[in-house]
């Protein structure tokens, strides 16, 4: 299986490039990055479950942002397992952050509320969903599903084979593509606004909050030729 030392660098993006260009940069850095904090998790690092999870969330945001560059296979079922990686990754990252913020709320409470071993409880039962979680994961690392999304990646990065407006200025295209997922999350927060149902505006507000994300990705990738302003709306 490929490991980030491996990897070619992609050629440097500025002012004058092009949006494949642009659109190749980022994905090799995050693909790169993946395959580091897979090491690290492996090494038995907390830290890198998170790392890695995001790793494949930008990989996934971008390839539907910048989708209309790619030829729709295998870009398609490249995010469709990239989703599946970050479910796999998220039970024991979901376990890792509410067993963090229960204890914080313990340690905020005056001494005399707090009766019995709580803080031992929430370790038994948060930690053993962690532990359960986390073999689930170093089984599927293992396993050949995760190995033919690291090729389909690695083989995307190599020959991504652009199509539509690639070879035309990042400039450009990113201005475009960028105000086009501005707009999804302008759109979505407004039909939250308007939704008179408490439960069904949670969801629509999480579905914004995912579209949020999903435009900070791309002008995270737009950085390097729009400068200051995409770094502003990363920001």
């Amino acid at each position: 299986m490929a490991s980030a030392t491996d990897l070619p660098s992609a050629p440097p993006v500025g002012e004058g490039s092009t949006a494949g260009e642009v659109l190749l940069a980022y994905l090799s850095e995050q693909y790169g990055e993946m395959l580091r904090q897979e090491q690290r998790l492996r090494e038995g690092e907390t830290d890198a479950i998170h790392k890695m999870r995001v790793s494949t969330r930008r990989l996934r945001s971008v390839l539907s942002s910048y989708r209309r560059i790619l030829p729709p296979e295998p870009a398609g079922r490249i995010r469709g397992e990239l989703r599946w990686l970050s479910q796999v990754l998220g039970a024991a990252r979901d376990a890792q952050v509410m067993r963090h913020r229960l204890q914080a709320l313990v340690a905020a409470q005056p001494g005399e509320l707090v009766r019995g071993p709580v803080s031992a409880r929430i370790d038994a039962e948060l930690l053993g969903r962690y532990d359960d979680a986390l073999a689930v994961i170093r089984t599927e690392l293992d396993a050949g599903r995760y190995a033919g999304l690291v090729q389909d990646l690695g083989g995307l990065a190599a020959d991504p084979q652009f199509t539509g407006p690639a070879g035309k200025p990042a400039r450009k295209v990113g201005r475009r593509l960028i105000r086009r997922d501005r707009r999804r999350l302008r759109n979505r927060v407004r039909e939250a606004k308007r939704e008179p149902d408490d439960a069904r505006r949670a969801e629509v507000f999480h579905e914004a909050r995912k579209d949020a994300k999903r435009l900070r990705y791309a002008a995270e990738a737009y950085v390097p030729v729009a400068g200051p302003r995409a770094a502003a709306m990363v920001a």
